[in-house]
């Protein structure tokens, strides 16, 4: 069974695949989605960057691999506000 992970972390998203724990392939592309023009002490991120740089990601590998599930993983301590529909209204606030 091909496993697929994400991780959308601060600067950089990673997927990997593996299968019984061999890593097939990976992948690890900086983000840059930090907002500019923010208060030095705000770290605020653009969301729809984020969402754009792990689809990427996931769509790279999943077009070579036929995974049967994906684990998600992402930098801790974040706070993002969604609408009843789950949609951003807000960027995300990291933990730095």
């Amino acid at each position: 069974m091909l496993t697929l992970g994400l991780d959308i972390g601060t600067t950089t998203i990673s997927a990997v695949v593996a299968e019984n724990g061999v890593v097939l392939e990976s992948i690890t592309k900086p983000h840059d989605s930090f907002l500019k023009g923010r208060p030095a002490w705000e770290r605020a991120q653009d969301v729809s960057v984020l969402r754009a740089a792990a689809l990427e990601a996931v769509a790279a590998l999943t077009e070579k691999y036929s995974v049967a599930c994906i684990g998600i993983t992402g930098q801790q301590h974040g706070i993002l506000y969604l609408d009843e529909n789950g949609n951003p209204l807000s960027p995300l606030y990291t933990w730095q």
